[in-house]
C-alpha cells in the first residue's frame, strides 16, 4: 500500500508519523503493522502479510491509519492514502455470473502452458489471441487433477519463451451486439475550415431567443465580427461513428483531429471543445446509489464508460491528467505539441453556451480602452520559502508586462502566515483587468488567496463587458472535468460578468516547471513582435515547442504532464489585448514654473501623454510652435525634442523653452507628438495639445479691449493684474479716469 503526506491546511510541515494496522474483526482492537515517517507531501510505500484472523467472515479486511504524535496547530499532520493492493490465492474455479477470462502465461514456468479449472461448463473455450490475426482455439479437455466438472487446457505456443494473452470465454453467453442502426457519414473537407468545433446536440438547442446555440457560436466565429472564419461544426457522436468504429471513445475525436492536421500542413486550425467532459476516472453516478453489480469492478460501471455521456461528458477529454492537447499532438513520439491550437468552453446547458459567447462578443468588440492594460498579480505559498520564491517568479513576469510591447500596469497582493486566506479584488476586476495571474498551491476550488465566488453577490463582481484572462498556475485549478461546479468553470461561464478565459493545469504540477513555462509565455504575449497579438492557444503551443526538448522538460514525466496538460479553457482564437499600433495621445500642457516672469531665461512646458496603444521602441519627435500676441509683431518660433516611449500608458514629457526679447501678452504654445508621422498611430488626429499663457511687461499692458475699441457696457469692470504673484500687499496703487 502507499500512503502520502498531506496538511491542514495545505503546508510542508515536515515529517508526517503514520500508524498502520488492522482492524480485528468484531471488535475495536487494532494490530498494529508499522508506523511509517515521510517528509512533507513524499509518500512512503509499505507491504505487509495479513493473518487469517484479519478476514472477517463476510470476507472484509479493514485497513486503520492514525496519526502519532498531532501537534497543537494551527497546522494538522495528516494523510491520504494512494492505493492498496491485495493479493491473494484463489481456486481455480470458474465462477457461475462470468461470461469469460482474460489472463497471461506465466512466461518462468515450463511449457506449454497448462490450466484446469473445476466447475466450468462444456460450452467453454480457451483461445490464444497474443496475435489477433491468428487466433488459436482451445478445446478443452478431461481434468487429470480434479474432479469430474473441472476441465484441462493445453495452450501449446504457451512456453517458457514467451508471455502471451490466453482467453477463455463461454460459447453459450456470446456477446451480442445491439440491432444495426443506420448511420450517415458525413462529407467534410479537411484543407478547408480553419476553425472547427466539436459539440454535443444537447448543446445544438435554443437558449433565449437562439434556437440553436452551437449553431449560433459558429455563425459568429464566421462573421466579420467573430474574425471572418471559415468555420465547420461536428457532433462528438458523429466522430465516435465517423472515426472511431461507432464506439464512444475520445479516439474519436483524435483520429478526426489528426485527420485535419494532417490534410492541412501549413495552415493553423484552431479546435474549439465545446462542451463538457469527465475525466475517465471521475465517478458519474450519484455516490450514494448502490454499487451496480457487475463483473466489471464498482468503479468502473460508475463511470461514464459503461453509463453513457449522462448530459456531463459531452466532449470527452483524455487521462487523470485531462488533456485536450493530446488530441492533436504527436504524443507518442515526445512531441507534445498541438498541431490545431485547441480551446475548451465546458458547457453543459445551451445557456452557458450563450454565456460564453456574449462575453466573448463584448470582449472582441472591445478598444483601446484605459483599462486594458491593468494587471493583478496573486502570490500564494506555504511558508516563507515557498512566498519568496512565488513572489520571485511573479515579479519577473510584472516587469514583462511593463517592458515594451504592452507596457502594463501590474498591481501585486501578497499575504504571509497561514494560508488559504480570502482576498477580495471586486473594485479592480468591476474597474477593468486585462489579466489575473496567480502562483501557489491549489486544488480545483482553492487556492491559497482566494478571490471569491464570481456567483456569490456578497463578492460584488459585476464587471460586465470588462472580462479578464485568468492564468493560475498551481495544482488542478483547470480540472473541470468533474461533475460538481468549479472555481475555474464558475468564472468562465458567469453570464455577463467573471472571465473570458483560464489557463492552468488540471493534475499535479511542480513550480521549477511552470516556471519557465509561464516566464516563456510571457515574453512571447507581451514581449515578442511575432507572436504580439496572437492567439493565446497558439502562443502555448510555442511555448510547448520552445521548452518540450530542453532541461527540465527533456526525458521528464513530470515535464510532460505539464506540456499536456496544462489546459486552455477559452476560445482558441480568443487574443490578449494587443494593439496594432501605438496611439500618442496629448492630453494637455502646463508650464513651470507657475507663473513664469516675461524676463525669465528659460521655463519648462510640461506635456501629458497617454499611449493605450502598442509601446513600441520608436522615438517620439516633438514639435512646439509658440505664436506671440499680435501687438508686438513677432513671428513664431519652433522648438523640437525628440524622446524615448514611456514604458507605460500615461507619463509627462518635459521640454525647456527658451525665453528673450519681446514675449509680451498673450503666447499660444501647440504641442504636436510625432508631427512628421513617423510612426504609424491607431489615431493620428489626437496628436496635439495648446496653451495661452500671458507674458506680462512691468507698467501697465494693456490686455483687453485693444486701444480704441469700444467696450458694449457703460459699467466696465476694472481689473487689473500683477505681472508676478510675489507683489507685496499694498506696494501697487491703480489710478483711474474717465
Amino acid at each position: 500500500m502507499l500512503v502520502a503526506g498531506a496538511s491542514v491546511p495545505s503546508h510542508a510541515n515536515g515529517y508526517h508519523t503514520t500508524s498502520l494496522g488492522v482492524l480485528q474483526p468484531g471488535t475495536t482492537t487494532v494490530r498494529s503493522l508499522s508506523i511509517l515517517s515521510y517528509p512533507n507531501f513524499s509518500a512512503a510505500r509499505a507491504r505487509y502479510t495479513l493473518q487469517r484472523s484479519d478476514i472477517s467472515s463476510a470476507g472484509v479486511v479493514q485497513i486503520n491509519g492514525s496519526v502519532l504524535n498531532q501537534g497543537t496547530g494551527p497546522v494538522y499532520d495528516a494523510f491520504r492514502y494512494g492505493y492498496l493492493r491485495l493479493t491473494a490465492p484463489q481456486e481455480n474455479r470458474w465462477f457461475s455470473d462470468r461470461r469469460s477470462l482474460w489472463f497471461q502465461n506465466d512466461s518462468l514456468l515450463g511449457g506449454p502452458a497448462t490450466y484446469e479449472i473445476d466447475n466450468i461448463p462444456a460450452t467453454v473455450n480457451g483461445y490464444d489471441i497474443q496475435d489477433p490475426w491468428n487466433v488459436q482455439r482451445i478445446a478443452p479437455t478431461a481434468a487429470q487433477t480434479l474432479g469430474s466438472t473441472a476441465r484441462r487446457f493445453v495452450f501449446p505456443d504457451a512456453t517458457a519463451a514467451s508471455t502471451r494473452q490466453l482467453l477463455l470465454a463461454d460459447g453459450a453467453q456470446p456477446l451480442v451486439p445491439p440491432a444495426p442502426q443506420p448511420v450517415h457519414f458525413r462529407t467534410i473537407n479537411p484543407a478547408k475550415p480553419n476553425f472547427i468545433i466539436i459539440t454535443h446536440p444537447k448543446l445544438m438547442k435554443a437558449a433565449g431567443s437562439e434556437p440553436n446555440a452551437a449553431r449560433a457560436y459558429a455563425n459568429y466565429r464566421a462573421s466579420a465580427a467573430g474574425g471572418g472564419y471559415d468555420t465547420l461544426m461536428v457532433t462528438a457522436p458523429l466522430l465516435y461513428d465517423q472515426f472511431h468504429y461507432g464506439e464512444r471513445s475520445l479516439m474519436g475525436l483524435r483520429h478526426f483531429a489528426l485527420w485535419l492536421a494532417a490534410n492541412s500542413p501549413t495552415r493553423t486550425q484552431y479546435l474549439l471543445l465545446l462542451g463538457k467532459a469527465l475525466a475517465p476516472d471521475t465517478r458519474a453516478d450519484n455516490p450514494g446509489d448502490p454499487i451496480p453489480t457487475t463483473t466489471l469492478g464498482a468503479f468502473t460501471a460508475s463511470t461514464t464508460r459503461i453509463l453513457g455521456d449522462l448530459g456531463q461528458d459531452l466532449v470527452p477529454t483524455s487521462s487523470r491528467a485531462s488533456s485536450d492537447n493530446i488530441l492533436s499532438s504527436d504524443w507518442q513520439h515526445d512531441n507534445y505539441v498541438p498541431r490545431l491550437p485547441t480551446g475548451r468552453v465546458a458547457a453543459t446547458t445551451p445557456q452557458d453556451v450563450m454565456a460564453y459567447l456574449n462575453k466573448l462578443k463584448e470582449h472582441e468588440a472591445l478598444g483601446p480602452e484605459d483599462w486594458r492594460k491593468n494587471v493583478v498579480h496573486l502570490v500564494g505559498g506555504a511558508n516563507a520559502s515557498d512566498f519568496a520564491e512565488f513572489a520571485g517568479y511573479l515579479n519577473i513576469y510584472k516587469q514583462q508586462i511593463q517592458r515594451p510591447l504592452f507596457g502594463g500596469t501590474v498591481t501585486t497582493y501578497q499575504k504571509s502566515g497561514i494560508l488559504p486566506t480570502s482576498i477580495n479584488i471586486s473594485d479592480q476586476v468591476n474597474n477593468g483587468l486585462s489579466l489575473i495571474s496567480y502562483f501557489g498551491h491549489g486544488s480545483i476550488n482553492s487556492v491559497d488567496l482566494n478571490i471569491g465566488n464570481i456567483n456569490d453577490p456578497v463578492s460584488n463582481y459585476h464587471n460586465a463587458g470588462r472580462y479578464p484572462v485568468m492564468m493560475y498556475d498551481g495544482c488542478e485549478v483547470g480540472q473541470c472535468f468533474v461533475v460538481a461546479s468549479t472555481f475555474g468553470n464558475d468564472w468562465m461561464l458567469a453570464p455577463s460578468k467573471g472571465a473570458v478565459g483560464l489557463l492552468s493545469q488540471t493534475d499535479l504540477s511542480f513550480a521549477y516547471l511552470l516556471h519557465p513555462a509561464q516566464q516563456k509565455l510571457h515574453e512571447l504575449l507581451f514581449n515578442n513582435p511575432t507572436w504580439f497579438g496572437r492567439p493565446v492557444a497558439e502562443v502555448r503551443a510555442e511555448v510547448v515547442r520552445q521548452l518540450q526538448n530542453l532541461s527540465p522538460f527533456l526525458q521528464n514525466p513530470a515535464g510532460a504532464v505539464d506540456l499536456l496538460a496544462t489546459l486552455w479553457q477559452g476560445d482558441p482564437a480568443l487574443r490578449l489585448y494587443a494593439p496594432a499600433a501605438p496611439d500618442f495621445i496629448a492630453n494637455g500642457i502646463t508650464i513651470s514654473p507657475n507663473p513664469v516672469a516675461a524676463t525669465a531665461s528659460s521655463f519648462q512646458l510640461i506635456v501629458s501623454v497617454s499611449n493605450p496603444g502598442r509601446i513600441t521602441f520608436d522615438p517620439i519627435e516633438i514639435r512646439v510652435t509658440r505664436t506671440y500676441s499680435a501687438q508686438n509683431g513677432r513671428k513664431p518660433d519652433t522648438f523640437f525634442a525628440t524622446v524615448r516611449q514611456a514604458w507605460q500608458r500615461d507619463t509627462t514629457y518635459t521640454i525647456t523653452i527658451p525665453n528673450s526679447g519681446n514675449v509680451f501678452g498673450d503666447n499660444k504654445f501647440l504641442v504636436e507628438l510625432d508631427y512628421q508621422n513617423k510612426v504609424a498611430e491607431l489615431n493620428e488626429n489626437n496628436n496635439s495639445a495648446s496653451l495661452i499663457y500671458t507674458f506680462l511687461e512691468g507698467g501697465v499692458t494693456l490686455l483687453t479691449p485693444t486701444e480704441f475699441a469700444i467696450v458694449p457696457t457703460t459699467t466696465p469692470a476694472w481689473l487689473p493684474k500683477a505681472a508676478t504673484w510675489r507683489v507685496p500687499r499694498g506696494a501697487t496703487t491703480f489710478r483711474s479716469t474717465r
